[in-house]
């Protein structure tokens, strides 16, 4: 497929079901990240060309990441959702983990998308 010109930063990238999705619909992933270095590794196997962060994203600024067209976020579920069985104390659906007072003035993407399974 012909890429459509659009740039992607995906957090919580898991291993990259995420950007194989992205990337198969034409968007070229250019940062992904995730705190667990199994993580990126698998990641960076599967999207040799995308540049890779192992970081706690709770953690650190925004701006460490680059500006793209999209902002995907991934965060696992079982924290974010009833996946443990457990109601959660807060509602969490619509909050990146550790950047809910951060991300709106940081994020200059033209479109945000920041997914919860539950």
């Amino acid at each position: 497929m012909n890429g459509n010109g659009l740039t992607v930063t995906d957090l919580f990238c898991g291993a990259g079901g995420s950007s194989s999705g992205l990337v198969e619909a034409g968007f070229r992933v250019v940062m992904a990240a995730n705190h667990w270095q199994m993580a990126i590794d698998s990641h960076q196997m599967n999207h040799p060309t995308t540049d890779h962060d192992s970081a706690d994203i709770s953690q650190v600024e925004p701006s460490r990441f680059p500006t793209t067209d999209i902002l995907w976020a991934s965060p696992e579920c079982t924290n974010h959702s009833v996946a443990k069985g457990i109601k959660r104390q807060r509602d969490m659906q619509a909050q990146l983990p550790g950047m809910e007072d951060r991300l709106p003035d940081a994020a200059e993407s033209l479109g945000a998308v920041f997914e919860v399974a539950s």
